[in-house]
């Protein structure tokens, strides 16, 4: 995506199918083009970015297992 006061920021999101779930991985980062725009508040970085999963398993009939983060 390209902003206009802050240059372009990058996204990529993988997922991936198992035979018992499945997990996905979002990652997006931005390399900010005016340094100072966020002067002393929390977005005071030369570089932002995230990083976000989550996944779901089957364990048996009755239970499953995942996390979200």
């Amino acid at each position: 995506m390209l902003t206009t006061k802050q240059g372009p920021m990058l996204q990529g999101e993988f997922n991936q199918r198992l035979l018992n779930g499945a997990y996905s991985i979002r990652a997006a980062g931005i390399d900010q083009l005016d340094k100072n725009a966020f002067a002393g508040g929390p977005g005071d970085l030369p570089f932002r970015g995230s990083v976000e999963t989550s996944g779901k398993f089957s364990l048996s009939d009755k239970w499953v297992w995942g996390w979200d983060g």
